[in-house]
C-alpha cells in the first residue's frame, strides 16, 4: 500500500487482523472497517497515525478491545464502535480532546460494560463533542454536569436503565436530538432547550414531561416527537404540546414559506383528535368545504391528526416490522376536476393501543389550492397492514403564517398595523386627509414610530397632529427613534 494513502475502506471484508505494514500509513485520514465480522483486534501501531480523523469499527462483532494508546490520536474527530464485543474502554480514551462524534451503542450485544468511571470524565473533558451514542450500555445514572458538553447536538441514550435525566441538560443550548427509546425506568423529563426531535417510544414509566415548549427554536426544522407506548403520559398535555408547536410554526413561517419549519411526525397514546382542530370526523375520511380567502399568501398548510387503533387479534408476527400511515388528498372544483396528493409517515407495527398521529402536508402547493378551491377531501389508511390497523378518527387544521417580531424582540409590525387601523378611523375627517396619508406612509416605512403615533391618535386632536407634522416627517432620520426614547 502506498505510504501517502489517506483513505482506506475495508468495510465488509473477512479480514481478521490488519497487516503489520499498515503502521507505515502515517498520512491516513479515514479508516473504515465497518462490518468486518472476523476482525478481533487492532494493532497499537494505529495510534501513531497523527493525521487520522475518522475510525469506523461498527458491527465488528468479534472486536473485543480498542488499542490501549488510542488517546494518542490527537486529530481523531469521529470514533464509531457500535455493536462490537468491546466490554471495557481503555483509560487513555479520555485524552481524545478533539473528538466530535463518539458512537458506542450496544444494541443486541450480550454482556455488561462498566462506564461508571467513563461518563463523568468525558463529560468534563470532551467539550467539542457534538454526537454521543451510549445506547444499550446499561447506564443506571447520568452525571449531573451534563451541561459541560456544550457543543452536543445529538444524544442517544436508548435502552438504558436510568430513572431520570439531570436538569442540567437544559443548558445544552445546541441540543437538537434526544433519543431515549426503550428507557423503561425513566419517569420524567426535565425542561429541555432547543430540541427539534425526540424519540421516546416504549418509555412505559414516563409520567412527566417538561413545559409545553419542547421545541423552542424551530426555524427551518422538521419537528419529530415519538411517544409511542408511553401509556402513563396525559394525552391532554400532549395536545397542548402539539398546539404550542403549531403556533410556533405559524409564527416563524415567512410569506414565501421557503425552508419553513414543519411537523414531520408527532405520535402519542390517545383516542381523541385535539378539540382545537378546525375539522374533525369519525372514520378514515373527512371533507372540508373551503372558503375563497383561505389560501392567500398567509396560508402555510394543513395539520392532520389521525387516531389509529390496532386490531390486536391480527397482529401476530408483526413485531419489528413497520407500516406507514398514508393519505390521499383530493382537491375538487365546482367543475368536478380533481387532483390527488400523497404523503406518508412511518408507523410502528408494535403499537398495542390507540395512538394519535399528527403530521403536516408538504406537497400541496398554493397554486393547486387556488385552482381547486371548492372542496378538499382527505382519505387515510395504513399500508400494507390494512387489516391489522384501523383509522378510527381524523381531523384537519389550517395553518396561517403570523407576523413575527422584527426589531429587538418587540411586536412592532403588529403595533404598526394597530396604528394604521387608528389612522383609518380618522379618514372621515376632511381636515386631516392629507396628514393621514402621510402618517400611513410613515407607518409603512418605519414601524419603529408606532408608540409616538399611538400617543398622538389617542389624544384624538387634529390640532395636535397638525402641530407635530414636522416631527413626523423628521422621525425616520432620528438616531434616537426607539420607543424607549420617547418621553
Amino acid at each position: 500500500m502506498p505510504c501517502n494513502l489517506e483513505l482506506l475502506n475495508l468495510s465488509g471484508t473477512s479480514i481478521e487482523e490488519l497487516p503489520s505494514s499498515i503502521k507505515y500509513l502515517r498520512r491516513l485520514v479515514n479508516l473504515d472497517l465497518v462490518s468486518c465480522t472476523r476482525l478481533k483486534s487492532l494493532p497499537n501501531s494505529v495510534c501513531e497515525w497523527k493525521s487520522l480523523k475518522s475510525l469506523r469499527l461498527s458491527k465488528c462483532s468479534m472486536l473485543e478491545e480498542l488499542p490501549s494508546d488510542i488517546g494518542a490520536l490527537d486529530s481523531l474527530k469521529k470514533l464509531e464502535a457500535n455493536e462490537t464485543a468491546i466490554k471495557e474502554l481503555p483509560s487513555s480514551i479520555i485524552d481524545l480532546k478533539n473528538i466530535k462524534e463518539f458512537q458506542f451503542g450496544r444494541y443486541g450485544v450480550e454482556g455488561d460494560i462498566a462506564l461508571c468511571w467513563f461518563l463523568p470524565r468525558i463529560v468534563s473533558g470532551w467539550h467539542n463533542l457534538t454526537r454521543l451514542d451510549l445506547s444499550y450500555c446499561g447506564i443506571t445514572n447520568l452525571p449531573d454536569n451534563f451541561d459541560c458538553l456544550s457543543s452536543l447536538t445529538n444524544l442517544n441514550l436508548d435502552g438504558n436503565s436510568f430513572e431520570s435525566i439531570p436538569t442540567s441538560i437544559i443548558n445544552l443550548s445546541n441540543l437538537e436530538w434526544l433519543h431515549i427509546q426503550n428507557c423503561r425506568k425513566l419517569k420524567y423529563l426535565p425542561e429541555l432547550q432547543l430540541l427539534v426531535g425526540i424519540g421516546a417510544s416504549n418509555c412505559t414509566s414516563l409520567e412527566v414531561l417538561p413545559c409545553l415548549s419542547i421545541f423552542r427554536n424551530i426555524i427551518d426544522r422538521n419537528i419529530f416527537a415519538d411517544f409511542e407506548n408511553c401509556y402513563e403520559l396525559d394525552p391532554n398535555i400532549m395536545e397542548d404540546i402539539v398546539k404550542d408547536t403549531v403556533q410556533k410554526i405559524q409564527y416563524w413561517n415567512d410569506e414565501d414559506h421557503e425552508d419553513a419549519a414543519r411537523i414531520e411526525y408527532i405520535r402519542y397514546p390517545g383516542s381523541e383528535i385535539p378539540e382545537w382542530f378546525n375539522f374533525r370526523s369519525i372514520g378514515s375520511s373527512i371533507n372540508v368545504e373551503s372558503q375563497p380567502d383561505w389560501f392567500d399568501y398567509n396560508f402555510v398548510g394543513f395539520v392532520l391528526s389521525i387516531v389509529v387503533t390496532p386490531c390486536l387479534d391480527d397482529q401476530d408476527g408483526l413485531d419489528d416490522q413497520f407500516c406507514s400511515l398514508q393519505w390521499d388528498c383530493y382537491l375538487k372544483s365546482k367543475d368536478g376536476d380533481s387532483c390527488a396528493a400523497f404523503a406518508f409517515a412511518l408507523f410502528g407495527s408494535d403499537t398495542r393501543s390507540n395512538h394519535v398521529c399528527v403530521t403536516q402536508t408538504v406537497n400541496l402547493s398554493r397554486s393547486d389550492l387556488l385552482c381547486y378551491d371548492n372542496e378538499i377531501a382527505f382519505q387515510f389508511y395504513i399500508s400494507p397492514y390494512i387489516e391489522q390497523f384501523k383509522v378510527e378518527k381524523c381531523g384537519v387544521h389550517l395553518m396561517f403564517a403570523q407576523h413575527r417580531e422584527k426589531v429587538d424582540g418587540s411586536s412592532q409590525i403588529g403595533e404598526a398595523e394597530d396604528v394604521l387601523s387608528l389612522a383609518n378611523a380618522h379618514d372621515n375627517c376632511e381636515e386631516e386627509d392629507e396628514l393621514i396619508k402621510t402618517i400611513k406612509a410613515l407607518c409603512v416605512l418605519n414601524c419603529g414610530m408606532h408608540v409616538y403615533l399611538k400617543e398622538a391618535f389617542l389624544l384624538d386632536s387634529v390640532g395636535y397632529l397638525s402641530v407635530n407634522c414636522l416631527d413626523l416627517a423628521w422621525w425616520p432620520t432620528c438616531p434616537l427613534r426607539s420607543p424607549q426614547n420617547i418621553s
